[in-house]
């Protein structure tokens, strides 16, 4: 196989490990709450509202790791027949696949919808592996103070710092 190609399946294999097996401080293990133990998320953190949420859409975050100073912003579209966000990442290579839609029975519990993505190697690869795995159905969204979100997923915690 050419080298080009090789450097390729390599940096995919990587990703695909690091998405797995490392997250931004998940712990598996569960509390007698709703909410799962954390050692990253401070007991200040609250589950998100109705109006926190709408605020969390309108905003701009960076999340933290930080790759490369990258962002996440939310923009309003429609997909499916359904009005929501899809998650903005510039800084990153491929993106993030995530569809959110506007209305959430829970606005602490997002559903969201995943999207296609392209699949090009190129650096922080296992950077975008990890906010994709934030961006799953049935996050958790909780809001510490007006600067800082977290959302957590069966894999990842990822703690969102306002821009």
């Amino acid at each position: 196989m050419p080298a080009n190609i090789v450097a390729a399946v390599i940096a995919v294999i990587v990703a695909l490990a690091t998405a797995l097996g490392l997250g931004f401080g998940l712990s598996s293990e569960t509390t007698g709450s709703s909410r799962p133990a954390q050692t990253d998320v401070p007991a200040s953190a609250t589950q998100a509202s109705a109006s926190q949420l709408e605020d969390f859409f309108s905003s701009t975050w960076r999340p933290a790791p930080a790759y490369r100073g990258n962002t996440i912003s939310f923009e309003r579209e429609t997909f499916g027949g359904q009005d929501g966000y899809f998650v903005n990442a510039p800084g990153t290579c491929n993106g993030v696949g995530a569809f959110i839609p506007a209305v959430q029975p829970d606005p602490s519990t997002l559903r969201i919808q995943a999207t296609p993505l392209t699949k090009m190697a190129c650096d922080g690869l296992d950077y975008e592996a990890r906010l994709n795995s934030a961006f799953t159905d049935g996050v958790q969204l909780l809001i510490d103070g007006s600067a800082t979100a977290y959302l957590i997923s069966p894999t990842t915690t990822l703690t969102l710092n306002r821009v």
